[in-house]
């Protein structure tokens, strides 16, 4: 028969909550490199040199992609942790400790 499930709320808050839990961490981590990625190399060279015009423009359109793309990721990892913080504050209510 099923019983429900537990939760460790002290865990669950930590990784929330606290800033050395796991998903304020991964945020931290994650947003580092993208100011780094949104600067574009500059491949200078004396002269013109097609191949080197070609892949610097490509580089910055995947410098974009990526930077966008983690900066969306610490986005939904902000809000998964926010929505673990509103989890926790009901069972805390449910419980009659919040």
């Amino acid at each position: 028969m099923y019983e429900g499930f537990a939760i460790d709320l002290a865990e669950a808050d930590k990784a929330a909550s606290d800033p050395e839990g796991s998903l304020p961490t991964a945020v931290r981590m994650y947003r580092v490199p993208i100011s780094s990625l949104a600067v574009y190399a500059d491949f200078a060279r004396p002269g013109k040199f097609d191949a080197t015009d070609r892949l610097q423009a490509v580089y910055a359109g995947w410098s974009d992609v990526i930077a966008q793309r983690q900066a969306r990721a610490c986005d939904v990892m902000d809000a998964n942790a926010q929505a673990l913080r509103d989890i926790i504050a009901l069972y805390r209510r449910v419980d009659g400790r919040g």
